[in-house]
């Protein structure tokens, strides 16, 4: 099995209760219950010309991959981003 968390949005951070950053990182971490064998995240980031998409991913669990500093950086400006959804798989064949 695998898992999807996201947050898809138009507004800034000004109206979330809760860092979108913060909810993407302790969402993918609870959503490791869902598959441990590898951690991704894209991300959208809406601009006034265009829209910019980006990913990342290891075959690492998302407790350690939250902590690395290709993932940091891409949530550096979060308030910019439109679109976060993080993946965590689980293997059904091999490793």
């Amino acid at each position: 099995m695998c898992g999807i968390v996201g947050v898809i949005s138009t507004e800034g951070n000004q109206k979330w209760p809760l860092d979108r950053a913060k909810f993407l990182r302790q969402g993918l971490v609870v959503d490791t219950l869902r598959g441990f064998d590898s951690t991704g995240i894209f991300t959208v980031e809406k601009g006034k010309e265009k829209m910019t998409a980006a990913w990342l991913k290891s075959p690492s669990v998302a407790a350690e991959f939250i902590q690395g500093k290709k993932f940091n950086a891409a949530l550096k400006d979060v308030e910019k981003l439109w679109t976060m959804v993080g993946h965590n798989r689980a293997a059904t064949q091999g490793t």
